[in-house]
């Protein structure tokens, strides 16, 4: 038997790649608007000069801004959002359809919730229609609730 030295398979043509990694400046998650602002900055290659001027303010503005030191003037808000390119921010939904998803996701009749919040089940149908809105006393009960049933803290 004849010794072949070290060969390569000639038919074996492997190429590996992968994306390359963030870089450590890139926000580990897009909470704010700073948030968003640094993920696009870096996602483009730009300096905080060329963001600034693009969007009307100075190098150090996008500074504040990206390390959420400051929240943006409303005026700027716009500008932002053209420069990210989307509006980061989904609006909450209206009271009575987060009063019927917490309900339903529970699995709490009208009837049932009402009793535990202490209120009657009219005053709970007439919050979920939008014909009422729960006063801060009654969202404060609700939170409480919400909050014995799972240990946690929810905003209404």
């Amino acid at each position: 038997m004849q010794h072949i030295g070290r060969v390569a398979l000639p038919f074996c043509h492997v190429r590996l790649s992968a994306k390359k990694p963030k870089s450590e400046a890139y926000p580990a998650t897009l909470l704010t608007l700073g948030d968003h602002l640094r993920a696009r900055r870096l996602d483009l290659g730009l300096f905080q000069k060329q963001v600034a001027d693009e969007i009307g303010v100075d190098e150090t503005s996008v500074y504040n801004l990206e390390s959420n030191r400051i929240e943006p003037v409303v005026r700027l808000i716009p500008r932002i959002h053209r420069f990210i390119g989307y509006c980061p921010y989904e609006p909450a939904p209206p009271i009575t359809e987060w009063l019927k998803l917490i309900r339903h996701g529970m699995g709490f009749s009208q009837e049932s919730i009402a009793r535990a919040i202490g209120v009657n089940e009219s005053t709970w149908k007439g919050w979920e229609a939008g014909r009422r809105q729960p006063s801060v006393k009654y969202r404060g009960y609700i939170v409480e609730f919400l909050a014995s049933l799972n240990g946690s803290t929810l905003g209404v």
